[in-house]
């Protein structure tokens, strides 16, 4: 597990530090804080790249709505009333290809989000310690 750091509480870096002590002295150092400042240490927590990705339901009803708003009430229900295992299956395809998409081009995440936040002051005895 490794540790990272901010000093504003939105942008978080990991440096591969394993204690918040190591992270605090490193987030003291790089980002010249002072005595009385504060910075945040957090545990990096992978994103489910699955939130990001559409729904199946909301892909069918989108398509349907299209259809329906160029051709009218012949296609009123068109896609309407599918077993849930062939909206599973169509969920499945999609996901993965957007991901085999987004590998291809290198576009796969490269952010994360934390966890386990805590800030911290920077004390006279840390900025020392920093500065050792």
């Amino acid at each position: 597990m490794t540790i990272a750091f901010s000093t504003n509480e939105e942008e978080y870096r990991d440096e591969g530090d394993s204690t918040r002590e190591d992270a605090i002295l490193r987030c003291i150092n790089e980002e010249d804080l002072e005595v009385g400042q504060h910075c945040w240490t957090a545990v990096p927590k992978p994103v489910d790249l699955k939130r990001f990705l559409p729904r199946a339901e909301r892909l069918l009803e989108t398509i349907s709505e299209q259809a329906y708003d160029e051709c009218g009430e012949c296609a009123e229900s068109w896609l309407e009333g599918l077993p849930k295992e062939q909206v599973q299956d169509l969920e499945e395809m999609v996901h993965a290809a957007i991901v085999a998409w987004m590998e291809k081009h290198n576009e796969l995440p490269h952010f994360w989000s934390v966890e386990q936040v805590q800030k911290h002051e920077v004390t006279q005895e840390l900025f020392l310690q920093a500065q050792s």
